[in-house]
């Protein structure tokens, strides 16, 4: 994850194949912080890990708080073969990778 001030770290359009996760700090997992709420919530000091759903992904996570929050990128097409450039068709995913209409 990336940060510019210390405490709130991002990541965006990342792909999650696993189907738990944790935050953890200088690639070590003596140092994590965890939760069982799926997209958001305040994640305690080596707590459980966080359940999702393989997918895209924008992720925050505050340092100071703990406090995250996973938003599932949304995925669509565009042009004459969808219904124009006027308009977004979204798509759907029933495994977060593979996305149809």
């Amino acid at each position: 994850m990336f940060t510019s001030n210390g405490t709130d770290y991002s990541r965006t359009g990342f792909y999650f194949a696993a189907n738990d996760v944790k935050f953890r700090t200088n690639n070590s997992w003596a140092v994590n912080w965890g939760d069982d709420t799926f997209l958001g919530g305040v994640a305690v000091f080596n707590g459980n890990d966080i359940p999702l759903t393989a997918g895209f992904y924008n992720v925050s996570f505050n340092l100071n708080s703990s406090a995250y929050n996973f938003i599932q990128v949304p995925v669509s097409i565009i042009g004459p073969r969808a219904q124009g450039w006027d308009t977004d068709v979204q798509l759907v995913s029933t495994d977060g990778g593979i996305f149809f209409r």
